[in-house]
């Protein structure tokens, strides 16, 4: 909630929610407004690189980096930085597809992994008019699937190896034997694969083999981090005209005294989004 602004921008009383990367200042991407491709990699991100987050009381923050989130609740505006990243990600989903038919009409997208980013992505890519299959870890009567249910086709257990192909990929666990996967086993040629999560534990896989696939088969691999200004307005609107809706998302809220336990609680089948109660 906006306190004070001097550029006039803002009330005050104004709800707003800030981005997160800050440009270099200097490449012709930054200067344009899209730090989200910086080509000196000198940016700045708060909380993350370089720059402190927002977990206090009070902040300051550069009118042109905050975003009218006036008319969301708090469980729905805390879900549009995730939900920009989902936007961005369909970005260049359709810069891919631009100049070549990449899937056919009974063609279906997958998403792999249906934690918070696997969410926003299905329930992005359905109210695009898309049929999307989901993949995750959990089981079917898991609070998670049940979340996914009413956006998806059908869901499958990655362990139970799901045979069917795809032409379109949002990959979203981070998980590498799941990339591995993905390429070798499950995306079509002349595929795309979104890669937005990041792996966050190490597991062997025959890069060569991957590799190969992704050549042999012409797959686009494309990483999608980070978004920029019009990526949060649009997460807003989607959510202000309740095309999207994200605030069953949010599992679990925790007092600010509470966040040790917040951190230290783990339910992978019914946890999705924690969020702490100032």
């Amino acid at each position: 909630m906006v306190e004070e602004d001097p550029s006039g921008l803002f009330r005050r009383g104004s709800l707003v929610v800030p981005t997160v990367r800050r440009g270099c200042s200097m490449c012709q991407n930054c200067k344009k407004g899209r730090s989200d491709y910086c080509l000196t990699g000198l940016f700045k991100e708060r909380g993350i690189y370089k720059l402190n987050g927002f977990g206090s009381e009070y902040f300051a923050e550069k009118s042109e980096n905050l975003v009218n989130v006036n008319g969301l609740k708090p469980k729905e505006a805390i879900l549009v930085e995730p939900l920009s990243i989902i936007s961005k990600a369909y970005e260049r989903f359709l810069f891919e597809t631009d100049y070549l038919t990449r899937f056919s009409e009974e063609d279906h997208i997958l998403v792999v992994g249906i934690g918070c980013i696997g969410q926003l992505a299905i329930r992005y890519l359905s109210q695009k008019g898309f049929e999307v299959d989901a993949w995750d870890i959990v089981d079917p009567t898991c609070k998670k699937v049940r979340l996914a249910e009413p956006y998806i086709r059908k869901y499958e257990n990655f362990y139970e190896k799901p045979k069917e192909k795809y032409p379109i990929i949002f990959e979203c666990s981070g998980s590498s034997k799941a990339i591995d996967y993905i390429i070798r086993k499950t995306c079509k040629n002349n595929g795309i694969i979104i890669q937005i999560g990041i792996p966050a534990s190490s597991y062997l896989i025959n890069l060569s083999d991957s590799i190969k696939q992704l050549v042999l088969k012409n797959i686009s691999l494309i990483g999608v981090v980070n978004s920029c200004k019009k990526h949060f307005e649009e997460a807003v609107e989607l959510i202000r005209n309740k095309k999207i809706k994200v605030s069953d998302i949010v599992t679990n809220v925790y007092k600010a005294n509470n966040i040790e336990n917040a951190l230290k609680e783990k339910d992978p089948c019914n946890i999705v989004k924690k969020a702490i109660k100032w």
